[in-house]
């Protein structure tokens, strides 16, 4: 572990620096296109919730790989964790509020119950007490490490990185000379002292909180799409009378839309909900339009019995994939001996039963692997699609409540960001497990990560740096060409 403290600091800070310009390029691209896209203050809200979200998430590899400054580290996790905290706590009541009043779906107030459920769950954590909070929590923090990160005969350390709170504690004052009068002022008052003592017991639980709201964000989500697939396959096909009803609705959003640009072109002053009704159109036409191709489809492949017999098989797969990624959340949670599930060994024990000879545990994790990324990614998206409406109808409401619904948004998208990672290392072939463990074993791919962390990197962050501070002048500066001229 390298013993420089500065380019640790320097490598999180530039790296929240990238992650708030991916947070900015997603609110421009999927939520900036309607009448509340000069909303400056949201946009920044939403892009630091989310570097905060994909900042844990790095944290928490660095920690198990142990390849940063411990002080540091804690540092940042510290200060990181607790405002994601704060904020999911501000934003849930007012989400849920909101959800429970207006909307009757049943995947955003899942999603919504999901995340309080685990929040509630870390709150009584904290009250069971010292030592089963830490040995529960032990349990978990390891179970999400040996299943998302870490490599097999690197687990040996896994358990000393989390009693890192306790070393940190007295490595405050190492940290570099702009900071040692920080620890020192830390140890020397009584209430910082005993915060200081609360957080070296409860380290593990407050690192709970984030895999638990992990692994909650995965098999909530998991489930509302199960919930989804059997009301599809319980209901009937779209009736004739559904497709008139969504005719007639589209026919109003083109009247709409053609009125608001009459009137656009008769008082030659743009109206502001020109965008959104436009989008309110293109969303009912593609509705329209998926519902008469569905409905196609399936007077096709219900006439002859191949396609029953493919639609049976494709749903079967379907829920099969589904099970396996809310088995491996399950065991993200309850840890237990490695082994094939039941479905697997049913399903092996009938190609035995047949004479074939399948690998059917290596096909299923390769088709798993596959289909969560689809469904982990399709799921982030409609996410991104739904709250934006939701958001819409906040601003229209009531402003100073709309603050709440960027944040829930940048934290379930983040989360679903590290779900879909630490699924897909749940579900990877035990060939490409083998493949990472030996390219994490090679010493000289460790000295290239000391040396990037070290001298090299040092110089690139300076450069960096300064390349962020001349985009912010040249920023400033033409914002302040178009105010005064």
């Amino acid at each position: 572990m390298p013993s420089c403290s500065l380019p640790d600091f320097l490598t999180l800070l530039l790296s929240l620096l990238a992650f708030h310009r991916v947070g900015t390029l997603v609110f421009r691209r999927q939520l900036c296109r309607s009448h509340y896209s000069r909303h400056r203050g949201v946009q920044e809200l939403f892009a630091t919730t989310l570097a905060l979200c994909l900042l844990l998430f790095e944290l928490f590899v660095l920690e198990v790989l142990h390849w940063m400054d411990e002080a540091v580290r804690l540092l940042v996790w510290t200060v990181a964790l607790y405002t994601v905290v704060a904020q999911l706590t501000l934003s849930l009541p007012l989400a849920l509020a909101y959800y429970s009043l207006r909307d009757r779906r049943c995947r955003p107030l899942t999603c919504l119950l999901g995340s309080a459920l685990a929040e509630m769950a870390f709150l009584v954590l904290l009250r069971l007490g010292a030592y089963t909070t830490l040995r529960l929590s032990r349990q978990v923090h390891t179970s999400v490490a040996e299943e998302a990160f870490a490599p097999t005969r690197m687990l040996h350390g896994v358990r000393d990185a989390l009693d890192a709170g306790r070393r940190a504690v007295y490595a405050l004052p190492h940290l570099p000379q702009w900071l040692p009068s920080v620890g020192q002022t830390l140890r020397s008052t009584e209430w910082s002292a005993l915060a200081l003592q609360w957080f070296t017991v409860h380290f593990q639980s407050v690192a709970t909180l984030g895999t638990v709201l992990i692994a909650a964000m995965s098999g909530v989500g998991s489930a509302s799409w199960v919930v989804d697939w059997l009301s599809d396959w319980m209901c009937e096909s779209p009736t004739l009378r559904e497709l008139d009803a969504l005719e007639q609705r589209l026919m109003q959003c083109l009247q709409q839309v053609r009125a608001e640009k009459e009137a656009q072109c008769l008082t030659a002053a743009p109206p502001r909900n020109v965008a959104h009704s436009e989008r309110q159109l293109e969303r009912t036409f593609l509705v329209y339009s998926r519902l008469v191709t569905r409905l196609e489809q399936e007077r096709a492949s219900t006439a002859t019995i191949t396609g029953r017999l493919w639609t049976l098989a494709s749903r079967l797969f379907a829920a099969f994939c589904v099970y396996r990624i809310v088995a491996s959340v399950v065991h993200l949670l309850l840890p237990a001996a490695p082994g094939t599930d039941a479905v697997s060994a049913a399903l092996s024990f009938a190609v035995e039963r047949l004479g074939l000879h399948i690998d059917v545990e290596t096909w299923s994790r390769y088709l798993v692997f596959l289909v969560s990324a689809a469904l982990i990614g399709s799921a982030t998206k409609w996410i991104l699609t739904e709250m934006d409406g939701a958001y819409d109808r906040f601003t229209r409401r009531n402003v100073s409540l709309s603050t709440s619904v960027p944040v829930l948004l940048a934290e379930l998208t983040g989360f679903y960001v590290v779900s879909f990672l630490v699924l897909l290392r749940g579900n990877l072939p035990s060939t490409y497990r083998y493949r990472a463990l030996h390219w994490f074993e090679q010493q000289r791919t460790m000295q290239v990560f000391q040396e990037l962390f070290t001298e090299t990197f040092l110089y690139c962050a300076v450069l960096a740096l300064a390349v962020f501070a001349k985009r912010a002048r040249d920023a400033q500066r033409a914002r302040h060409h178009a105010l005064h001229g």
